[in-house]
Formats: C-alpha cells, structure tokens, sequence
C-alpha cells in the first residue's frame, strides 16, 4: 500500500467559487477511484486560493483484479441450423478479443443468452495515474470555464502546475501539449506567491503539509479555519467586542488566503453616524473585514486580515484604517447628494428604470403593488390610520432605488429608503414598511415584518411579483425557475403562516391579474397565460410548500390535506381548524370519515356517467401535485336542491338542515369551531340514517340527479371544516 499525493496548481480561484470546487472533489475524485478499481483507506481533501490538493492514503499499488461477464447474441442467432457459430457470435467475440471456448450459454428469464467471461488486467497505479488526474480535471463542472493554449483543456482557472507523488517517488505525465511544448507533472509546487515564490521539491507524501507550511501555504482549509476563528476569538477577549461575522464571510476569508492572519484596526468614530447597514456593508460585503460590536450597538473597530506574518503592526493598522475610510467617505458623499432630493420626488423618476421587459417600469410596479395593498386593507377592514400609511408605504417603497447610494450598494435597497423616510419625517409606520416589505429575504429567513403595514406590502409587492410573472410565461418549477418564483412564493406563504393572516388568496390573485391590462394601473400588459393556468401554478406550488411547513411542525399529511382547500381561501381559520381536528381522538372522528367517503364515492361515481355541462356540480376535486384537492365551495346556496321531488322524511329533514346552515357555517367554524363540529356531527348522523332508508341510484334520472345533488351539497357543507374523507382512520 501506498500513499500518493497530488496538487493541481492554478492560477487564483474565486473565493466564492471554492466550496463548490471542494463538494465536486469531495464527490468526483472517489468515483473515479472506483470506476479505475483503486482500493484505499482514506482520502485527505485540501483547497487554497492557488492549489486544489488531495491525498490518497494507502492507496493499493495494483488495481483490484476484476471479472467482467459480457452478455452476447441470443443462442438462437449465435449458431446456425448445423450448431456452427454465425457471423454474429464470431463478430462479438472478436470484438471482445475472446474465443468459442471461452462462451457459457445461460438462460435469461425463458431466452438463452451466449456469455463470455473477460478478466480485466490489473495494472500498476503509476500507468493509470495520468487518466486519473485528468479524469479528474474534466469531471469539473464550471458554468464559466476558461481556456488557455488550446481550446481542448478547459478548467475554472488555468492550470500552471501538477505535483504528483507516490511515497517518495515522482510521477510524471505528459497533461497538455502546446505546439512543441509538452507540460508535465513533477515533484515540484510553489510556495506563496508572495512570500515564498520560488519552486519547492517535494521530498515524499509525508513531507509534503510541513514543506508547504515553511513556504507560507497552510494547505488543509480546515486549518486555515480554526486559525481565523481563533485570531478572532483572541481579539474579542482582547477588545471585550463581539465579532459580526457570518458563515459566508468566514468561507470566503477560509479561502482568499493561504496564509492567513488577523490585524485589528478601527475607523474614525464620526463615521458612526452614518446608517449601520451601510458601514457594515462597506466592512463586510466591500472590504470582506470582520465589524466589531459592543452589544447591539456597531463600534468603530474591525479586523482585517492579510497574507503572511506581520512585520509593522502599527502600518498595516493604518493602512487598512485608510481604506475602510475612505469607503466610508465616498458613501457619506453619496448620502449627502441623497438628501437633498425627498423621497416623495423620486417616485416619479422611478419611471426611468426598467422593471422587466414586459413589465414595466419600477413606476408601473409601484402602482400595482399600490392598488393591491389598498384591496388587501379593503377586504381586512383595517383602520384608517393603517390604510394611510400603508399606501404612503406603498408609493414610497421603491423610492430610494434612484439614490446614488442604493445605485452603488443594491443590497441596501429598502434600508435606505428607511432612513431617508424618517430623516425627511414620515411615519415610523412608514419607513419601516419600506425597509420590513422585503423580510424575509429568503425562505430561511427568520426575519419578519413588525407592523401591519409592512406586512400589507410584503404581500402586495410578492403577488404582484409572483401574477405578472407568471402572467407572461414564466413558471415556479425547477431549473426553468429564472426569475426566482419559488422563492417569492415560498416567502409569501412563510408571511401568511407567521402571521396567521385571514386572506383569501384566489381572490387577491384575480385582482392582481385584473389590473394587469388595466392602463389605469400603469403600463398595459398583454398576459400570455390565462388566469385559471396562473391560479394553478401557484396554487400547486401553494399546497406543496404549505404540507411541507406543517408536516415540519409534527402534523400527518392526511389530516394536512383534509384542510388545504381551506388554507387557499383563509389561513387563519385553517390553521385553527387543523389544530382543532388533530387534537380529535380519532374514534371521534372515524363514523364522519367513513361516511364523507362513501358520500364522496356517490358523487365521484355519478359524474363519471354523467356530463357536468350545466355547472350542476360547481365545486369539484381537482389536481394538484398527484393528489385530488376539492375546490373550495364558495356559494353553496346557489345549489339548487328540487324539494318536490324530496319523497322521504329523512330527505326532507337533511334538506332542512343544509340549508339552515348554508349560508352561516362557515362563519360559525370561525368562530365557534366546537358548535360546528357538532352540527357535523349531527349530518353525519342523518346521513347515516338517509343511507339505511333511501336508495339512490333510481332509474329515475330527475329523481336520481336530486338525490345526488342533496348528497353533493351536503359533502359541500361538512367540506367547509374539512374534507374529511382525506382522513384516515383505519
């Protein structure tokens, strides 16, 4: 057994880029092994800014010896009549450089099959090193590879380099040829660029981390870590400040260094009054140092960190203080010129920047998102004050990408236009609907809005988004996903389960859709998808991402899907009604199970004979996900139920109570779950017994149709709590 070593030398690698090289080594590199039949114990993985490194210990020194049994012609084409092998069997075996004495004849389910047996040759691993390596290379998958020399030889970066190593013994291979210039690996890397430039030789496998290590690379990633976040820690203790550093910033420093050290260093404290996102955004996005915090509050010390051991401590200081001010500096300009124009005047310019193609300008959006917040506090009845300011929040929410501050950091958009709004005296409702409409970010964001208002436009601003879109072709699955639906969708539906939101989405996504051609309401837009095929994308997308969320938090799928029509038309009550319906023992629940099932298969088996042109049956089980999802019933007063033709007295008293409660029920399952509950129950009973006394399926047809009908409504009716033959019980 043998330990080999290989380093793939290149020029700087984008940091961010970094972690997706070490999953596909992490992924690529024992595939390959396997498929070149190398045994090993382990594998070590290493990544800097300039190596792409790994270390096979105890690799096996020949490949494992391996039978192949290759299938061939059918018997009955590889002999002929005579039982002489035909053109096929001599051609099969020839090109598996095998012989007539070599075949097995063996039954594959009722046909037999000629077989040969090929032993595959076990060779030294130094001969198959080179196909390794470059296997290796091409398994990398780049969305922007680079050439150089030829165009055959792609990588993310070019390749100047390759070390590989047995034990102590070089490897060498030819890797790419350039006219008459033939590159080849060797026992030979490089130290740091800067502080170690020269060629280094490579004494053995072992030797290799320490040699690296005095020529200034710290090889293993995983070092290099520990080591920032222990430069880290020693400065909070030193300086009693807390560090503001995220997993993404520590992965980028892990990887834009090879040699990594830390230098606190501070700016001038005047700076402090500039908004604290902008001066963290300088520091951290910028500049990629470490803010220091004391408590909740930023101070005026970061650290930095550079390549290398520190000669002059105290000129480092400085310089990087020189830097980050005059950062600072430029963005306090930037501000200033800001300030001199109202965020109430830059709406109009809002105008001049492109929303989407097809979908207007920022301007056209502020007028949607502006009609939808004011039909979204229509139908919630809101105060007074709160529509006020959730259309002043509305007009301005946009308003701060024409600054020139926004224009240089985009990812401050929303902030911003906060501060400007409470500099310029808005409303503290206001300018935190500006800033809080855009949280949460992503569908992992923890943070929310923390006023009405804000929480009004976050879902105005996502349904606009999320209508238009989808409206001119685009759609929410998978890799065709470019606008990035999904996540405005799924940030939607996380706004509506925190807050528990009383909204009927269907009917704020028609308006939506209505105003699209709407000049009235900006730009004129021409939808290319109706909107019965926009309902049904997000709808999809909806029941998927709200099963998810609640089977996340502990509760069955059945008892999930039983309420999903409901989270459609109102996610408060479906919430409550889902908490309410788990904590039934299920014993309770199993006779209106059953019965909602065999209402269901009556009506399910009467519209499979029967067209449903006139609309008799308004509200039907629809697709969605592979799974059949009832629409939710909207006016089920509109069912018209012929009580002429009710002949039995158990007919006329489940009539009686249908349209008692036909118009009322879903009110009182709002407000009253548990009175509710009991008047399902008390429809079960009469169903029970409209079963035992009435047969429905008479030749009659009039008569039948109204059986069904009554039957159908009645479905309806207990489908406004659930539907409950979703459930299961057995």
């Amino acid at each position: 057994m043998k330990d080999l070593v290989v380093e793939i030398g290149v020029e700087d690698l984008p940091a961010s880029k970094c972690k997706e090289i070490l999953d596909q080594l992490h992924s690529n590199l024992p595939s390959i092994l396997k498929e070149k039949r190398v045994c090993y114990k382990s594998i070590d993985f290493y990544l800097t800014p300039r190596r792409i490194s790994f270390k096979i210990n105890s690799a096996s020194e020949y490949q494992q010896a391996e039978v192949i049994e290759k299938r061939g012609p059918p018997v009955s084409i590889a002999f002929d009549a005579s039982g002489n092998p035909t053109k096929e069997l001599i051609g099969f075996l020839k090109a598996n450089n095998s012989s007539i004495d070599n075949i097995e004849i063996k039954k594959v389910q009722d046909k037999e099959y000629v077989f040969i047996s090929i032993e595959q040759e076990s060779r030294d691993i130094r001969e198959i090193l080179k196909d390794i390596v470059l296997d290796l290379i091409k398994s990398f998958k780049f969305e922007k590879p680079m050439y150089w020399l030829t165009k055959d030889f792609q990588f993310i970066r070019p390749i100047r380099w390759i070390l590989c190593i047995l034990d102590n013994e070089a490897i060498e291979f030819d890797y790419l040829q350039y006219e008459e210039k033939v590159y080849k690996s060797s026992n030979y890397t490089f130290g740091h660029r800067i502080f170690h430039p020269k060629k280094i030789k490579i004494k053995s496998v072992d030797s290799y981390i320490e040699q690296l290590r005095i020529a200034m690379v710290i090889i293993d990633h995983k070092i290099r870590e520990n080591l920032i976040k222990d430069s880290i820690s020693k400065i909070e203790i030193e300086t009693n400040l807390k560090a503001n550093l995220d997993h993404d910033l520590l992965e980028k420093l892990v990887f834009m260094y090879e040699y990594p050290t830390a230098i606190l260093s501070e700016f001038d404290e005047e700076y402090l009054n500039l908004p604290t996102e902008l001066i963290i955004t300088i520091i951290k996005n910028q500049q990629k140092f470490i803010p220091l915090m004391n408590g909740d509050s930023l101070s005026n010390k970061f650290i930095a960190f550079k390549e290398g051991e520190i000669n002059d401590e105290e000129v480092n200081r400085h310089n990087y203080r020189k830097v980050v001010e005059a950062r600072l500096e430029d963005a306090l300009h930037l501000l200033r010129e800001d300030r001199k124009i109202l965020l109430a005047s830059r709406v109009s310019k809002l105008k001049d920047i492109l929303y989407y193609d097809e979908l207007g300008t920022l301007y056209d959006k502020t007028i949607r998102v502006k009609a939808i917040t004011e039909y979204l506090c229509h139908k919630l009845n809101v105060e007074e004050t709160i529509l006020e300011f959730s259309l002043k929040a509305a007009t301005l929410a946009k308003a701060d990408r024409t600054t020139n501050i926004v224009f240089e950091y985009p990812n401050l958009q929303g902030i911003i236009g906060k501060y400007l709004a409470l500099e310029q005296g808005e409303n503290e409702a206001v300018a935190s609907a500006i800033y809080e409409h855009y949280l949460p970010e992503t569908p992992e964001d923890n943070r929310y809005p923390t006023r009405y208002e804000g929480i009004l436009l976050a879902i105005a601003d996502r349904i606009d988004t999320a209508v238009s879109f989808i409206s001119i072709g685009n759609v929410v699955k998978g890799s065709k996903d470019i606008i990035g639906l999904r996540r405005v969708l799924s940030t939607l539906i996380n706004i509506l389960h925190n807050f528990k939101l009383s909204i009927d989405l269907e009917d704020v996504i028609k308006f939506s859709y209505s105003i699209l051609s709407d000049k009235k309401y900006g730009i004129e837009i021409n939808p290319k998808i109706s909107l019965n095929r926009v309902i049904r994308e997000i709808k999809e997308f909806f029941f998927n991402r709200v099963e998810e969320i609640y089977k996340e938090e502990g509760f069955s799928y059945d008892k999930i899907r039983a309420v999903l029509h409901i989270f459609w038309k109102d996610y408060s009550m479906a919430d409550n009604t889902l908490n309410f319906i788990n904590k039934k023992p299920l014993e309770e629940l199993k006779n209106i199970v059953l019965l909602s099932k065999r209402l269901k298969n009556i009506i399910n088996d009467f519209l499979k004979h029967h067209d449903n042109e006139d609309e008799l049956f308004p509200y039907i089980y629809e697709e969605y996900n592979n799974t059949e999802f009832i629409e939710f019933p909207e006016s089920i007063e509109k069912i018209k139920i012929n009580v002429s033709l009710l002949k039995e007295e158990i007919e006329l008293k489940l009539n009686d109570l249908v349209q008692k409660y036909q118009e009322t029920f879903f009110m009182m399952i709002k407000e009253n779950p548990e009175k509710a509950f009991q008047i399902v129950k008390e429809i079960s009973m009469l169903i029970e017994e409209y079963f035992e006394k009435v047969f429905v399926m008479v030749d009659d047809k009039n008569l039948r149709q109204n059986r069904v009908l009554l039957l159908y409504k009645t479905f309806l009716i207990t489908s406004l709590f659930a539907d409950f033959s979703k459930i299961v019980v057995s």
